[in-house]
């Protein structure tokens, strides 16, 4: 009876978390967690009934839907497709490895995110993840309608296309910033570099080749969209109310628009400085300035 309560009272604690988590202005980065847990969670249920006839054929037609047809015909008629593909993890039958799996992507993507976050804001990180997933899929569109991709080429799915576009971003903004990996000091840099030599060799591949253009695609348009930001501009594109909760601030008195138009100015410079010695060499007026821009 004890052992029910307590299960109650943490499945009380975890909605209530998840519930709070939505609810915050500003935490793009654990809604999207969240939302990749959410959906894998509910495909793994379907999944585990999926003997039964009504719902292995609800989550067949539910998988076809969410991932990324790499046919251009199928894209136009699921438009959706172009971002919900980099939310799914497709559940085997051996589910926990694929919960380690996820949980190992997640971890990956918060790092990077956390990166990008600490340098600019959670709208940035949310714009980068929207952003570099829709193209990275539109490149897989564009390559099918110009060359198709075999009738036997699976669907793409998965969080390594916006991650792809991630670790662009950030090593566009730091590049030599130093990462300890097996107790090896790296310039932030080499990571992505590796990933797109990668991506660049497995070209050839045709089972490999959608997945290869759409990483390809993103970091590219990741690291081209912090080359624009750091000229003062913006994309500017609308994100939900109903995700961001939030609304658009008032606006501030005109001797507040001057402090705004400095700090602006002072981007590039501020980004500079950070590239060559670190975020490390900023002081603290400058690190609160590099935040507020």
């Amino acid at each position: 009876m004890l052992v029910t309560e307590n299960k109650l009272i943490l499945m009380k604690d975890l909605i209530h978390y998840i519930k709070t988590t939505y609810k915050k202005p500003d935490n793009d980065l654990m809604k999207v967690i969240i939302t990749h847990f959410l959906l894998f969670f509910f495909l793994l249920s379907l999944h585990a009934f999926s003997f039964l006839s009504s719902i292995h054929r609800s989550y067949t037609i539910l998988i076809d839907n969410l991932c990324l047809s790499p046919h251009w015909l199928k894209i136009i008629h699921q438009p959706w497709s172009l971002l919900t593909y980099s939310f799914v993890k497709i559940p085997t039958h051996l589910g926990i490895f694929s919960l380690f799996g996820l949980c190992f992507q997640l971890f990956t993507l918060s790092f990077w995110g956390r990166l990008l976050i600490d340098f600019f804001n959670s709208r940035r990180f949310l714009e980068v993840y929207i952003l570099t997933s829709v193209l990275g899929a539109t490149a897989i569109a564009l390559k099918s309608f110009y060359s198709p991709f075999p009738l036997t080429t699976p669907p793409l799915f998965g969080v390594s296309t916006p991650l792809y576009g991630l670790m662009a971003s950030v090593a566009t903004i730091m590049p030599n910033y130093i990462v300890y990996i097996f107790f090896s000091r790296i310039k932030i840099k080499y990571i992505p570099l590796s990933f797109l030599i990668y991506s660049l060799l497995s070209m050839p591949y045709i089972e490999y080749q959608p997945q290869s253009i759409a990483n390809i695609t993103a970091m590219l348009s990741g690291h081209l969209y912090i080359l624009y930001l750091q000229k003062g501009k913006s994309i500017g594109f609308t994100i939900p109310t109903w995700w961001r909760h939030s609304f658009t601030p008032p606006a501030q008195p005109s001797h507040n628009h001057n402090k705004s138009q400095i700090t602006q100015q002072k981007l590039t410079s501020l980004l500079d400085k950070v590239a060559k010695g670190g975020y490390q060499s900023l002081s603290a007026e400058e690190k609160k300035d590099l935040f507020e821009a």
